[in-house]
């Protein structure tokens, strides 16, 4: 597990207990995915009807799934962003 977390993080585990390598592989895998469900989300709602507002939580697979109310609606923002 030692080698796995090293190799996930691209260190030497030398330094590092196993309890600091397994949070820090946990963190990388959770920043990578921050990225990619930001991303997907994004993607989801460019392809949507407009009626259901898509986060970066729903693609998370880290994240703690909970119900959201959208602060403004998509067509709000689109007339905000014209001017």
């Amino acid at each position: 597990m030692i080698w796995q977390c090293a190799g996930v993080l691209g260190l030497d585990p030398g330094p590092f207990t196993l309890r600091e390598l397994v949070t820090m592989a946990e963190a990388r895998r959770s920043d990578n995915w921050d990225h990619t469900a930001c991303l997907l989300a994004a993607l989801c709602q460019c392809h949507s009807d407009g009626k259901k507002t898509f986060y970066a939580s729903d693609f998370h697979p880290f994240e703690k799934k909970t119900k959201r109310k959208p602060t403004h609606s998509w067509s709000e923002l689109r007339r905000a962003m014209k001017g």
